[in-house]
């Protein structure tokens, strides 16, 4: 299933995520309580990228959106280290765009690389 689905949509790799209460991995929850307008939401990418580019040396990664909605953004992370650089990048993007959202975290789950620099 996660193999048709990669084809479908055209992703490079695929992480698994299983739910198990012991695992390393999670989820940190940005909800806007309202819909972001485009232009919020372009200013929000904008600052995100310019925030990674200036904390790049010091974190050595890049921390992107994982999923996003109308309302809220999420980023799945696999291990506390990127958990808490997440935190810092993205509330560092979000201050910068003005925009405040309720955060929370919810932990427990373990990531199964099912591919990656591989077509399906």
């Amino acid at each position: 299933m996660a193999k048709d689905w990669g084809r479908t949509y055209n992703q490079q790799g695929m992480a698994l995520l299983i739910p198990n209460p012991k695992g390393t991995g999670g989820k940190l929850v940005w909800n806007f309580g309202r819909e972001l307008s485009d232009h919020e939401m372009d200013l929000f990418f904008t600052n995100l990228d310019q925030v990674n580019k200036d904390l790049g040396e010091q974190f050595n990664d890049y921390f992107g959106v994982t999923t996003k909605g109308a309302k809220n953004i999420e980023y799945w992370y696999s291990s506390e280290q990127q958990k808490g650089n997440a935190q810092i990048v993205i509330q560092m993007a979000l201050g910068k765009s003005n925009l405040a959202a309720n955060y929370r975290s919810q932990n427990g789950f373990d990531f199964i690389l099912l591919s990656q620099g591989e077509d399906y």
